[in-house]
């Protein structure tokens, strides 16, 4: 299975646990992308019929036939496409595998809560042909009330060919660069990260998303340390392995939009 049909995966199931829009199967290729409208047939005794248009003897004892969007229970519609210019902030976060046990416990424990922002996807799609996606720790400018890039801690953007569809957008080639905030009990880490690859559903408009981040610790970042309830250890500590290797990480997380200074991009 590859990293982005994993990633989708992870994603769609995710979205239907916590009732958001599922944005449909992951394709054998990255092209083809989920389904995006849908319609039912059903044949069974009469009654009145909803949905549809209907066709049969209806009323006592008659079968009808029913083709068109499913009423109550069925399958909702899908979100918009996400066209425009858009922030996503994360409130909190929750790490899975490939993460290392013990590093994913440290960095949840640090970031779980949602008044945690560990990170913001910002999406450019007001071109849809020339999509691009980039992701860092944000900050709040209370004179111009809007969030943007920490200085110093400016992403990369991934090529322009990120995918838009409706109910959901991502990564088609992954983001150079980015970084990651923890809050630990010593302080702040801010964790550099490469080659990021974003899968997201949206709901209400594209004004909520939920994400999953697929990316790589350098193995520079290794030295760094985190102080949590069980003591004070190093990102290599926790992520183990070969001491020259980088490491894999994925979270998944919840985001809102918010007010952005696209200006200073």
């Amino acid at each position: 299975m590859s990293a982005r049909t994993a990633a989708k995966y992870a994603t769609g199931l995710a979205i239907g646990v916590a009732l958001m829009v599922a944005t449909g199967a992951c394709c054998e290729e990255e092209t083809c992308r989920s389904g995006l409208t849908s319609s039912t047939t059903s044949t069974g005794t009469g009654g009145d019929g909803t949905g549809g248009s209907s066709s049969g003897t209806g009323g006592g004892g008659g079968s009808s036939s029913t083709s068109g969007t499913a009423g109550g229970g069925g399958i909702s519609p899908a979100d918009d496409a996400c066209v425009g210019d858009f922030a996503f902030r994360a409130a909190g976060m929750s790490f899975t595998e490939p993460t290392s046990a013990a590093l994913a416990a440290a960095l949840n424990e640090m970031t779980y809560s949602g008044q945690e922002h560990p990170i913001t996807v910002v999406l450019r799609s007001s071109d849809p042909n020339a999509a691009t996606i980039g992701a860092s720790v944000s900050v709040y400018d209370e004179q111009t009330y809007m969030d943007s890039f920490a200085t110093g801690l400016e992403p990369t953007f991934s090529p322009a060919d990120a995918i838009l569809e409706l109910g959901g957008f991502g990564t088609a080639s992954p983001a150079p660069t980015g970084y990651l905030r923890a809050r630990h009990l010593a302080g702040v880490l801010d964790l550099e990260l490469t080659n990021l690859n974003i899968n997201a559903g949206t709901s209400g408009g594209c004004a909520f998303a939920f994400i999953t981040l697929d990316a790589t610790i350098p193995s520079a970042e290794r030295s760094k340390s985190i102080q949590t309830s069980t003591g004070t250890n190093t990102i290599g500590d926790l992520g183990g392995g070969d001491p020259n290797n980088d490491l894999q990480m994925r979270a998944i997380f919840m985001a809102e939009t918010i007010d952005f200074d696209f200006s200073s991009l």
